[in-house]
């Protein structure tokens, strides 16, 4: 029977039942092979000759077939089942596998750091005697036993380089604890990995940071930490840490973490016989002929290792590559004491610049007029000086409104109320109005509306329309001139401050004007009492003083940055004038040059005509408070009882209602809700 090589491989013979499968088998490329390692070489070439002899073996299979085909004969059911194909495969991975595991096993073990031998300067005891000469293999360090009081203690000389260390030992919360790990990490970039070891009196704080929990421990929390990766000159190391000592003498210090404990670092790179006894963090605290103290502490991280606490290193200086050389890339330099005092002396200097106590001199040096600090009330006085334009600023503030009838006629009304002449004023509106072309006499109009123009020497015309413009461009005005006015327009009912507004700001000398004009905002003098405006809760308030308490309120208020002879009841006391007003006044609206002691109700007045809002509670003071008889007379009339009391603020009403009925009602519902509308206006019996 002639056979073909089909694509599908598979081919069935209706005759006799019998199922031909076709398996072309075709020379399969190299396996690949990854070097891992150096050392692995020996392994490498027995995985070789495995795989070559097992391709010989198959290139001799290939060579004894026939067109390298295979002609397998299977039997098959009467059910005619189509018998899937098996593909074929080499396999030799059970015998690669033990050897991938040598290899990984190889590969582990070059990961680990290895340690240098050397020999490490140690005692047992902390209190070790002086030029002490006992040393300890350095590989051998992690099979040490630091159990009670066997204790390790490196005994730390000068010498040229170290492991960055660091020790903390005054950290009293978790907060403190987690900046300090924070502190830490950002050196890591420079310093490579560290070692943190320790222990806790705090059981949270042991349990966050796997510290060892010691209950009895007298310190809050204890940690040693050691950057083992790279070393650091000692006499950086010992730079960088004296942040406190001898500050006034030192220039600088560098931005370490506050919570470093820098007495551990008592070398002297002077003195031949400088140490530091250096506890290893898993030992006890050990001294000579005492029993150890019983503080030995925990490795915070896993798979760390006692070696990497170990703060001495090899000295060796024909590779210096992990020495670090740019640590003041994540150390930073500060000022000292020294410095900051100068630079204080230098800033309260130019402040006295800016505040006019002194002032500089050609050569550039400073030429004290008075002392800022001894500055007394009488030395100060503020300018009333009136604002005056010129045409040519007249004609820049007009552009800044659009040449309408209506601003023509409303907006710019103030000019009209100025200390220029008639003519001036004139000339200013004409040139600005004739901007564009109007369909009426021009000039006509402005005499028309010239017919209400006052001569007055007063600021007002200028506060009056710089409110018409942006509030960027009101301050803009404002700035320009503040050295020059007292604002009159700014008064006691009208003012967005109360006096702990102005109590909490400070002012440079030069700024009295402003003091004056934030203070008429907030102070009313009258009849030798003192009425000052504070806020209480919701609403503005005005309470009234004696003179003498005045005095005492405002003795410890300071208000000018530097000085401290000066308070702000002298000020009030001095420019009482600047403050007076004439009449004391109850009623909606204000009156100019009285004090207005109603300063509005706790909420604001919302203009409409839906009471869909408070149907319900309208509802029930008819329900409750309308009883059953003459329902709808008695509600009317409550409502308007109720609604007399915020239309006319001045009437007194001269009725009282009474409602009596069940406990639970609800009657006192209605009252309350009332009460909490007139705010401060209002008292609950």
């Amino acid at each position: 029977m002639t056979s073909e090589i089909q694509t599908t491989g598979e081919q069935r013979s209706e005759n006799n039942l019998q199922t031909i499968r076709y398996v072309t088998i075709e020379k399969v490329s190299k396996r690949k092979y990854t070097r891992k390692t150096k050392t692995e070489n020996v392994a490498k070439e027995l995985v070789d000759q495995m795989i070559k002899a097992s391709e010989e073996k198959q290139s001799n299979e290939i060579l004894n077939t026939d067109n390298e085909i295979v002609n397998e004969l299977i039997d098959v059911s009467t059910t005619n089942e189509i018998v899937n194909e098996i593909a074929i495969e080499l396999v030799i991975e059970p015998v690669i596998e033990p050897v991938n595991q040598k290899l990984d096993l190889t590969k582990q073990q070059s990961s680990q750091r290895i340690i240098p031998r050397f020999w490490v300067k140690w005692y047992p005891q902390i209190d070790a005697p002086p030029n002490t000469n006992c040393t300890y293999d350095s590989t051998e360090i992690n099979k040490f036993n630091f159990q009670e009081s066997d204790a390790f203690n490196e005994y730390i000389t000068p010498d040229k380089c170290c492991h960055p260390y660091f020790d903390f030992d005054h950290i009293e919360s978790l907060e403190q604890c987690d900046s300090v790990l924070k502190w830490l990490d950002s050196l890591v970039n420079k310093f490579g990995q560290y070692s943190i070891g320790g222990y806790s009196n705090d059981a949270q704080i042991s349990t966050a940071h796997n510290l060892k929990f010691i209950e009895l421990a007298e310190k809050k929390v204890s940690i040693h930490v050691v950057f083992y990766e790279k070393r650091i000159q000692q006499a950086d190391m010992i730079e960088i840490v004296k942040k406190t000592a001898n500050q006034n003498a030192k220039r600088f210090v560098y931005d370490i973490n506050e919570f470093v404990d820098d007495s551990v670092y008592k070398l002297r790179s002077v003195s031949k016989n400088s140490r530091q006894m250096f506890r290893h963090i898993l030992s006890n605290k050990s001294y000579r002929g005492k029993s150890p103290v019983l503080i030995a502490g925990n490795l915070c991280k896993q798979d760390d290792e006692p070696f990497n606490q170990i703060v001495q290193c090899t000295q060796d200086e024909s590779d210096v590559s992990d020495v670090i050389t740019n640590w003041s890339l994540v150390i930073h330099k500060l000022p000292g004491l020294k410095v900051k005092d100068k630079q204080e002396t230098n800033a309260r200097r130019l402040q006295d610049v800016t505040n006019g106590a002194t002032e500089v001199g050609a050569d550039g040096k400073i030429i004290t007029k008075i002392h800022i600090k001894h500055i007394k009330i009488d030395d100060i006085d503020f300018d009333d000086n009136l604002i005056v334009f010129n045409k040519e600023q007249m004609i820049e503030l007009l552009k800044k409104f659009e040449t309408t009838f209506e601003n023509l006629e409303k907006t710019t009304s103030p000019i009209r109320y100025f200390l220029h002449s008639e003519k001036f004023i004139k000339e200013c509106y004409s040139e600005w109005y004739n901007q564009r072309t109007h369909y009426h006499n021009v000039d006509e109009t402005i005499n028309k509306i010239m017919k209400c123009f006052k001569q007055v020497f007063t600021n007002k015309w200028f506060y009056s329309i710089i409110k018409h413009l942006s509030p960027i461009e009101q301050q803009k005005h404002k700035n320009e001139h503040k050295h020059l006015y007292v604002d009159k327009t700014i008064n006691i009912n009208n003012s967005e401050n109360d006096i702990n507004d102005v109590k909490t700001r400070q002012y440079k000398i030069n700024d009295f004007n402003q003091l004056i004009n934030d203070l008429r905002g907030v102070i009313v003098v009258k009849d030798g009492a003192c009425y000052i405006k504070i806020r209480d809760k919701r609403q503005f308030k005005i309470v009234m003083n004696s003179g003498e308490q005045m005095k005492n309120f405002f003795k410890f208020d300071k208000p000018f940055v530097n000085v401290s002879s000066i308070n702000l009841g002298q000020i009030i006391n001095k420019y009482s004038k600047s403050f007076r007003y004439n009449e004391i006044i109850f009623q909606e609206k204000n009156k100019e040059s009285c004090i207005n002691m109603f300063t509005g109700f706790a909420y604001k007045e919302i203009q409409t005509d839906d009471f869909s809002r408070i149907q319900p509670f309208l509802d029930h003071i008819k329900n409750v408070l309308g009883c059953k008889v003459d329902t709808e007379q008695n509600y009317e009339y409550i409502i308007k009882w109720f609604a007399s009391i915020f239309q006319q603020v001045k009437l007194k009403i001269g009725t009282m209602m009474n409602f009596i009925g069940q406990q639970g009602c609800g009657k006192s519902f209605a009252i309350e809700t009332i009460y909490e509308l007139l705010g401060i206006f209002a008292l609950l019996i």
